[in-house]
């Protein structure tokens, strides 16, 4: 029907009463996708590879996951570097058959709550894809709203397009 399908592969061990079971299941499911949330340690999961870690181990593998499901166009990310509960640095990456893009760095101080920030993440690099597929634009849109839920209580983001615009435009002052 020409419905564009995410798929977030978000795998916890921890969930599974068998994980050795969800490598067949995740493949197929992400077989279908035309946008993956996934992060390097999934994708090893999803082309049954080894990632020891390293920067070259990442290219290696979304190739190899661009060339397992071909329709497949777009990869997504976060990183994470924690140096305390209430501070880290942030940054998304997404992932074309023929470009790549990184948002700048960010540091969070005083995180209230990380749940549910990988959904906000989803959501900005959804919206900033568009019909085009910019995925310069789906990078630093997945960066605000990933950013922004760092700072609201709870599962769900309440940040709107004015939210999204003034993180965008570095507004910091308060708005009324």
């Amino acid at each position: 029907m020409g419905i564009p399908v995410s798929f977030d592969v978000n795998f916890r061990p921890s969930l599974w009463r068998s994980p050795e079971a969800a490598p067949p299941l995740l493949r197929a499911l992400a077989s279908e996708a035309d946008v993956l949330f996934a992060n390097a340690h999934d994708i090893a999961l999803l082309t049954d590879e080894a990632f020891a870690g390293h920067p070259e181990d990442e290219r290696r593998l979304v190739a190899r996951a661009f060339a397992l499901f071909p329709k497949l166009k777009v990869i997504a990310s976060s990183r994470r570097a924690m140096s305390a509960a209430d501070r880290l640095s942030v940054s998304v990456k997404v992932d074309g058959r023929d470009a790549a893009a990184t948002s700048p760095e960010k540091t969070l101080s005083n995180v209230v709550d990380r749940i549910g920030t990988g959904d906000a993440l989803a959501a900005g690099v959804l919206a900033g894809l568009g019909p085009s597929h910019d995925i310069a634009r789906a990078a630093e849109w997945g960066l605000a709203l990933f950013c922004l839920k760092h700072s609201i209580p709870g599962d769900a983001s309440l940040a709107d397009m004015s939210d999204l615009e003034a993180f965008l435009d570095a507004r910091l002052d308060v708005r009324r």
